[in-house]
């Protein structure tokens, strides 16, 4: 079956970053797929068919946006909740209300941020390592197309903020390395196939995120 193909069309200016950093003035793009394989002047592509056309007059179109910090699996669930001069005290109280969060829950939430982020332009984000039930939350990932990098967080010593504590053995050999292989126990997949993996998909990349230096005992950040 072949690729359903979009034509977005006419826009007042589309800013490519292409090498060139062109910004084409009345202009058009084709995609067929997940693949855009045509940009330039809306009337060179004006024969060019497509299965749905979007009108963009007076439109810029970009590529997505990225959003360089985001705690997807909670941020929705704890806005507004807690008043903003709790100082020292307001993220106790939210990694407290996200640490009683089931997976459901977090799967729930992660789904309404990036519902959000697509809706205004963003379709990549770092997630710095705070989700609870990665694995739940995983399944919001692969259903939203967005490209993400996402992290364990690794903490190992007491401290202020309510974010749970593993031992150093745990942090390094229990969930650090065997999260980091089942996120990319699969290679690249075709065009034309499909793959749980979110690693195969290349739509999600892996890291360690170590909060602070003052939570993390040294062998951690050695091993991360």
């Amino acid at each position: 079956m072949p690729n359903p193909s979009l034509k977005i069309h006419g826009a007042r200016f589309i800013l490519t970053l292409d090498p060139q950093r062109r910004i084409i003035q009345d202009g058009s793009i084709i995609i067929e797929g997940q693949r855009i394989v045509q940009v330039g002047k809306a009337q060179e592509l004006a024969q060019v068919p497509a299965q749905r056309v979007i009108d963009a007059t007076e439109m810029v179109v970009t590529p997505g946006f990225v959003n360089g910090h985001l705690h997807v699996s909670y941020a929705h669930a704890t806005r507004g909740i807690f008043p903003d001069d709790l100082g020292p005290a307001y993220l106790p109280n939210v990694f407290r209300l996200q640490g009683a969060m089931t997976a459901e829950e977090e799967y729930y939430t992660s789904l309404l941020a990036i519902t959000e982020l697509l809706k205004y332009g963003t379709t990549c984000f770092l997630d710095p390592g705070t989700t609870k039930h990665l694995d739940a939350c995983r399944q919001a990932y692969q259903e939203s197309g967005c490209r993400i990098i996402v992290g364990r967080q690794v903490v190992d010593q007491p401290n202020p903020i309510n974010l749970p504590v593993s031992t150093t053995q745990q942090a390094v050999t229990e969930f650090c390395w065997p999260l980091c292989l089942k996120l990319n126990e699969c290679g690249p997949v075709s065009d034309n196939e499909t793959s749980n993996s979110l690693a195969g998909a290349q739509k999600v990349q892996f890291g360690f995120c170590v909060t602070s230096r003052r939570i993390s005992a040294s062998s951690v950040l050695r091993s991360t």
